[in-house]
C-alpha cells in the first residue's frame, strides 16, 4: 500500500484531524500533490475508505483546515494548479455520476478561490442550467460563495423564464442561501405552491422546505445512485417532480 496513504489512514481518514503539517517532515508539498493526483487517477477502488470524496477531502483539508503555515498553503495551492488538480475536478463536473458531480461543485466552492469560478460558470451554462435543477441551484450557491459576478445574470434569467422549474430552482437556491425575503416571495407564488403541495395550498413554509424540498432532493440523489447511467431531460425531471409531490401527502400521513 502507498506509504502516505497508510499514514493518512492511521492518522487522518475517518478522524479528519487536520494537524497535517508534520507530514512535511517526510514528504515535500510537490510529492503530496503528486500522490493526490495519482489517487484521483485510480481512486484506489480496492480501498473502501478512499473514494473520490475522500481524495478530494484530503486535498482540500491540506489547504483549508490544516495547520500548514500561510506560505506553505500558498505553495500547496500553487502546486495543485501546476499538477492539474483543478482541471481534473473540472472533468467531473460533466460526469454521469450525479453524486460525484455534486461533490465536485461543493469542492470548488470549499477551496474559496474566485479564480475557480470560471469552471462552475461554464458548467452551469453548459450542463446544469437547462438540464439539472438540483445541480443548478447547488452550483449557484457555490458561485455566490465564490463571489462570481455572473450569479445575478443567472438569477435574472431564471426569474424571466417564469416557468415552474425555474421557480423551483430559485426556491432551492434562496433557501439554501438562507435568504428569507426572496424565499418568502417565491412561497407567495400560487403556481409554485400548487406544484410542491398539490393537495394543500395552505401548507406551511416549514413543511415546504422540510420535509418536502429536502426529501425531494434526497429522492433525486437516490434515483441517480440506483442507476449511474441515468440521464434525465428537463421533461423527465418535471414529470418525476410532479409525481413525487403528488404522492407526498400519502408518505406523511
Amino acid at each position: 500500500m502507498d506509504k502516505l496513504l497508510k499514514k493518512l489512514e492511521q492518522e487522518y481518514i475517518g478522524k479528519y484531524d487536520c494537524q497535517l503539517r508534520h507530514i512535511l517532515q517526510e514528504y515535500s508539498i510537490a510529492e503530496i500533490v503528486n500522490h493526490i493526483m495519482n489517487w484521483l487517477k485510480i481512486e484506489w477502488k480496492e480501498n473502501d475508505n478512499l473514494n473520490y470524496a475522500e481524495i478530494t477531502t484530503i486535498a482540500r483539508d491540506f489547504y483549508i483546515g490544516s495547520n500548514l503555515t500561510k506560505n506553505e498553503k500558498e505553495e500547496y495551492y500553487k502546486e495543485l494548479k501546476e499538477q492539474g488538480f483543478f482541471l481534473s475536478l473540472d472533468r467531473n463536473l460533466y460526469s454521469n455520476d450525479f453524486s460525484n458531480c455534486s461533490w465536485t461543485i461543493f469542492t470548488f466552492g470549499k477551496f474559496s478561490q474566485i479564480e475557480n469560478a470560471i469552471y462552475l460558470e461554464k458548467a452551469y451554462e453548459e450542463q446544469f442550467a437547462e438540464k439539472s435543477p438540483i445541480l443548478a441551484h447547488r452550483c449557484l450557491s457555490e458561485l455566490e460563495w465564490l463571489g462570481s459576478k455572473k450569479v445575478e445574470k443567472y438569477l435574472d434569467k431564471l426569474n424571466n423564464n417564469n416557468d415552474i422549474i425555474s421557480k423551483l430552482t430559485l426556491l432551492m437556491f434562496w433557501e439554501s442561501y438562507c435568504e428569507n425575503i426572496e424565499t418568502d416571495k417565491l412561497l407567495s407564488d400560487k403556481e409554485l405552491i400548487k406544484f410542491i403541495s398539490p393537495h394543500n395550498e395552505n401548507v406551511s413554509k416549514d413543511e415546504i422546505i422540510f420535509p418536502r424540498l429536502n426529501n425531494f432532493e434526497n429522492y433525486i440523489f437516490k434515483l441517480y445512485n440506483e442507476d449511474k447511467k441515468l440521464k434525465l431531460t428537463i421533461e423527465d425531471f418535471t414529470k418525476i417532480a410532479n409525481e413525487y409531490f403528488d404522492n407526498f401527502k400519502v408518505e406523511i400521513d
